[in-house]
């Protein structure tokens, strides 16, 4: 699985079903297929979920320590990848530049998961958070209408990107607010910024209101927020405005709905303080737990 944009509305919801059952069965430990780990950047949650997914599946894990492999005596990421193929059943990619895995479909012929490229998509993240967001939200894939708020870094998100495609495929009547700056919202050339204007049309609406009242008006009306940090390993520099960005607090949330679940793809950095963590409309920390079901899933499905 490469992109979003691979899998059909079907496709997605045997994922969701798969994932809602996947640990109650015996039967789904039954996989012995040896799983690539390849991250050519950082990760912590993608990594080590997949990790635990396959061990929970049988599996078997061959792990690239990126910092210790052949890089360092100049071998190409393109010889890495086509040199693991051939020790593993699954590829399981994470790479910062956006389209180098799908330029691996090219050439490789074992199965490939997206784990991340650049600020292009994460396709397993975007089901892992439509799974969460099924879990409050049961009539998500029905066309109920929904209104999410995305806050901090629009442009750089791959996480925003793949969770608008995935919703845009099993609910046309979701409604979506950008909160953020205008440097960090989607460029004119962007992908995203094209895709949001011949697609979505008017389903969409920015704020860059720094007016504390009327951030509340707009957090008050949803009933997702989804929240970000900057992506500054993707930026020449950061722009001064970025202290604008909105920083959760209690004081934003009373007032909010009480159906209101607030998402946070991690890591954090200043945008949620941990003292909101125990707050029951927080959960973040249970899409870190459903990611393990749903790339169980993915996988055994592979």
């Amino acid at each position: 699985m490469n992109s979003i944009f691979d899998l059909d509305s079907i496709t997605i919801k045997q994922i969701l079903q798969k994932s809602s059952e996947i640990n109650l069965f015996d039967d789904y430990l039954t996989d012995n297929r040896i799983f690539g780990l390849l991250f050519f950047e950082p990760s912590t949650r993608t990594s080590l979920s997949f990790e635990s997914a396959i061990h929970k599946l049988g599996g078997k894990v061959l792990k690239l320590d990126y910092n210790f492999s052949s890089k360092n005596k100049g071998e190409s990421d393109y010889d890495t990848v086509k040199t693991i193929e051939k020790y593993v059943d699954v590829l399981i990619i994470r790479h910062p530049i956006k389209g180098f895995i799908s330029t691996c479909k090219s050439f490789i012929q074992k199965p490939i998961i997206n784990a991340g490229d650049g600020d292009g998509e994460h396709p397993t993240q975007a089901l892992l958070d439509l799974f969460t967001i099924q879990k409050y939200f049961n009539n998500v894939t029905d066309e109920a209408p929904l209104k999410i708020g995305f806050a901090g870094d629009i442009r750089y998100s791959r996480t925003i990107h793949s969770l608008v495609y995935l919703l845009e495929k099993i609910n046309k009547n979701i409604h979506y607010t950008f909160i953020s700056i205008p440097e960090l919202m989607p460029q004119t050339d962007d992908e995203f910024k094209q895709y949001m204007n011949t697609e979505m049309f008017y389903k969409y609406k920015n704020c860059y209101s720094t007016d504390v009242e009327d951030v509340k008006n707009t957090l008050n009306d949803l009933d997702i927020l989804y929240m970000t940090r900057i992506q500054k390993e993707r930026m020449d520099s950061i722009p001064e405005s970025s202290n604008h960005i909105l920083k959760l607090s209690e004081d934003l949330l009373e007032d909010t709905k009480d159906t209101l679940i607030v998402m946070h793809p991690l890591p954090r950095n200043d945008e949620i303080p941990e003292s909101l963590d125990t707050n029951p409309k927080c959960k973040y920390f249970d899409q870190v737990e459903n990611g393990v079901c749903v790339r169980m899933a993915i996988m055994y499905l592979t």
